[in-house]
């Protein structure tokens, strides 16, 4: 199909799964990965913008704009599925969500191997739902990949602890990159509070809760984590604050 007969949607998720696809790459340089976040978050706004008008009529008028989409880890511990979301996973998660307007829960799902395991349900119109699940997949591996770069981390405890203080940081740019977006002239705020409004008439409110500061077990693999969050630095150029732990935000 030729991009001239793409629909618009088509196009930007076709471009925004090469630029995922390109971070995700141990080949590319680590500013290109550092920007993945950002330049989606670009894209997907000035779509959103050029797009509102056609936005706005496929949620007055078409009942499948919004939706849901199960989200499984494909990142577990002995090839086993999760009894739980661990909290790390669940701090990416609901930011990726608030990034993308979209919401996500915790919930359990049959996956392909026929056993039920823990999973994540994203909420929210479809071409959000669909880079909003992208993107918390690229965040997770990155996270992982990074704790692999650390052969010295010796125990669940270090590799819990790595974790942890690497989805904190994260999480923190990733906030900070949505209150940079909400502030900026060409936030598209109309739009936002319109896909707001859709998703809570058809699924209901969200509520998500404070998570606790989490038990820093292992101090040096923390503080390992807490580098390689920065190097997943998403906001390039703004300088990383050491907020409490309790900014994190979990499933309630």
């Amino acid at each position: 199909m030729s991009e001239m007969n793409e629909r618009p949607d088509e196009r930007i998720l076709s471009k925004i799964k090469k630029l995922i696809a390109f971070a995700s790459d141990s080949r590319g340089n680590e500013n290109e990965v550092a920007a993945a976040a950002r330049q989606v978050e670009s894209m997907l706004r000035k779509y959103n913008l050029e797009m509102s008008e056609v936005i706005m009529a496929d949620l007055d008028t078409q009942s499948d704009a919004v939706s849901d989409a199960t989200f499984f880890l494909r990142y577990r511990r002995r090839s086993k599925g999760y009894d739980v979301i661990p909290k790390w996973v669940q701090w990416i998660a609901v930011r990726t969500a608030e990034l993308f307007d979209c919401h996500v829960s915790s919930t359990s799902a049959v996956n392909d191997k026929g056993q039920r395991e823990a999973t994540l349900r994203f909420f929210g119109y479809r071409t959000d739902l669909t880079i909003a699940t992208w993107m918390l997949d690229y965040f997770l591996a990155e996270v992982f990949r990074a704790s692999k770069k650390h052969p010295e981390l010796d125990g669940r405890a270090a590799h819990d602890s790595f974790r942890d203080a690497a989805a904190l940081v994260l999480s923190q740019r990733l906030t900070a990159l949505r209150h940079e977006r909400d502030a900026s002239p060409s936030s598209g705020t109309a739009l936002v509070v319109r896909k707001a409004s859709a998703i809570e008439d058809k699924f209901g409110q969200f509520k998500y809760g404070k998570s606790k500061a989490p038990n820093t077990r292992d101090v040096d693999a923390f503080a390992k984590g807490a580098e390689a969050g920065r190097k997943i630095n998403i906001n390039p150029g703004t300088p990383i604050e050491d907020r409490s732990a309790s900014t994190a935000t979990r499933l309630a």
